[in-house]
C-alpha cells in the first residue's frame, strides 16, 4: 500500500506537467502566466504529497495498534492459560493413548 502511494504521486505528477508545455515567453505577461502556471503546479504537487503523507501516516497508525494488540495478547496469565491447555490436551492424549493400548493388549 505504500508503495502504491508514490506510484500514484508520479502519475499525477506526470499529468499535470503538460501545463508547462507553451510557446516560449515573449513578453512579461508570458512570463507571468509561466510563474502562475508553475505556482499552481507546485500546489497541486503539495496538496497530492500532503494527502500520501496523511494516508502514510494513518496506515503506520493502524500496523502500530494491531502490533500493540499482538504484543498486549502475550501475557502471563495467557501464555499461562494456553500452556495449562496444551497440557491438559497431552495429558488426554496419552491417558487415551494408554487405554487403547490396554484394550488392544488385553484382547
Amino acid at each position: 500500500k505504500m508503495w502504491s502511494l508514490e506510484n500514484s504521486l508520479d502519475r499525477k505528477t506526470e499529468s499535470l506537467y503538460p501545463i508547462l508545455k507553451m510557446e516560449p515567453a515573449k513578453s512579461t505577461n508570458d512570463w507571468l502566466e509561466i510563474m502562475q502556471r508553475q505556482e499552481a503546479l507546485h500546489t497541486q504537487e503539495l496538496m497530492s504529497w500532503k494527502t500520501a503523507v496523511e494516508a502514510a501516516s494513518k496506515m503506520l497508525q493502524e500496523t502500530e495498534k494491531s502490533i500493540v494488540g499482538v504484543a498486549n495478547s502475550f501475557n502471563s496469565d495467557t501464555n499461562s492459560q494456553i500452556i495449562k491447555n496444551l497440557l491438559k490436551i497431552e495429558a488426554d492424549t496419552y491417558k487415551k493413548a494408554v487405554l487403547e493400548h490396554v484394550i488392544n493388549k488385553e484382547l
